[in-house]
């Protein structure tokens, strides 16, 4: 409808319903999720396909039964394909402590490396860095903005991968039920 306000209800509180986080105002792609229930908060993961969000559905510890949609906006996404790519965003955002230690551990890739760390979902969930100056990646980036970090995956190998990292609780545009059968959203 092109009255009045129309738009406006589409950005804001749905009737009865929580406030839309922004990422999920005018959104142009959709992500994917297997989880227990549909509200993904900041660190949730998601899937650029159906099928990647369909192995979490039988992956113990990771993941759920049920299948969700969500109709989200990715522009304010930080690509990072590698470790390398993810040290080359966020090394201009370290501290001066945290620069020393990148630089005394032959670089911030190499710090990982050296931490253990062999995937960037390892570097995702965990801290690394001076003992008083952890590097905490995921909140570096979102303080300088970014909604989302992309990331090739190990599970299922060669996934694409959305780590949310924005605020609010994302609400799934569409639910399929627990796959006994195959469900799916198409």
């Amino acid at each position: 409808s092109n009255a009045p306000g129309a738009a406006q209800q589409q950005d804001s509180t749905p009737p009865g319903g929580p406030e839309l986080a922004e990422v999920q105002r005018n959104p142009a792609t959709t992500l994917s999720r297997a989880s227990t229930d549909g509200g993904a908060y900041s660190g949730a993961h998601f899937s650029e396909t159906e099928d990647d969000a369909k192995a979490y559905q039988d992956n113990p510890g990771f993941g759920g039964p049920n299948l969700f949609a969500y109709r989200v906006n990715t522009d304010k996404t930080a690509d990072a394909e590698t470790m390398r790519d993810l040290a080359r965003l966020v090394e201009p955002l370290l501290s001066e402590d945290q620069r020393q230690w990148s630089e005394d551990n032959g670089g911030l890739a190499s710090a990982w490396q050296e931490f253990g760390f062999t995937h960037v979902f390892h570097v995702l969930e965990n801290e690394a860095g001076p003992r008083r100056d952890r590097i905490n990646v995921a909140n570096m980036l979102s303080d300088a903005g970014y909604d989302w970090i992309r990331f090739v995956d190990d599970f299922p190998e060669g996934a694409v991968t959305y780590k949310y990292i924005g605020d609010g609780t994302l609400i799934p545009s569409e639910q399929s039920p627990a796959p006994s059968d195959g469900a799916s959203f198409s």
